[in-house]
Formats: C-alpha cells, structure tokens, sequence
C-alpha cells in the first residue's frame, strides 16, 4: 500500500477531530461569564432554558426564586446544597425538573442539602457546576 493512500485517511480524521473540538471549545466558551459583571438571575419563564448561566456565588438567592427557577415550562434548574445555588440545567443528569437517577426524588427549585448525602456520588460532582449564588436565610 503507498504511504498516500495510508496519510489521506488520517489527515482526514485529524481534521474531523480538530472541527469537533474546536465547536466543543466554542460551546463551552459561550456559557462562561468572561464580562466580569455579577448578572441578576433570570426569574422569568423562557420558551428555552438560557445556555448562558451566572458564575458567581456573592448573589443573594431567595426560596422563592429558587422554587421559581424550577426547571418546567422553560425555567432553568437551580439547586441549593449547602447554601449554595447550582444551576443544573445543561446537566445530562436534571430533566423536565428533576434528577433522573434519583427517580424525580431530587428535584429543581429545591434546597438538597439533606438528601445529597445519600447519593453515590455525594457533593463530589458539586464543584463542575456553575453557581448561582447563595442561598438566602
């Protein structure tokens, strides 16, 4: 077999490759607030979750926005643990507003600090997470 026929199939993949990671970068870029600013959360009902999600932890979130923000009827998912409220929505994990390997016993817009404990991966996976703010007492 001649080299030719041996480096165009992997010039091909390499480049496959490249594509593909580069629009995972891109993804992955979009929803990270590079601006600086701390962003108010979004209360408001949306026909699609926002792909953009707050990073800071120094905003005060009540229990009425945090049962707001759900993760039905287009809200995104927030969780509070520990104090501190996670934003679920991107996760493969949460859908239509609950915590699928839970069977729906975890759900959006609730405060699982009590229940985290009895989960196999505990407050481990916590940290991926981008943060909504802190829960306010």
């Amino acid at each position: 077999m001649s080299m030719k026929k041996i480096l165009i199939p992997i010039v091909a993949i390499i480049a496959l490759l490249a594509i593909g990671y580069g629009a995972y970068a891109l993804t992955q870029s979009s929803t990270t607030n590079t601006s600086g600013s701390t962003p108010e959360p979004s209360n408001a009902v949306t026909a699609s979750p926002s792909t953009s999600s707050p990073t800071t932890s120094s905003t005060a979130i009540t229990t009425a926005q945090l049962a707001k923000n759900n993760g039905k009827s287009g809200t995104q998912c927030w969780v509070a643990v520990n104090g501190t409220v996670y934003d679920v929505s991107n996760s493969d994990e949460w859908r239509n507003g609950e915590h699928v390997p839970s069977n729906g016993q975890a759900k959006c817009g609730r405060d699982e600090s009590s229940s985290i404990g009895a989960s196999p991966h505990g407050s481990s996976v916590l940290s991926s997470l981008p943060t909504v703010g802190t829960l306010a007492q």
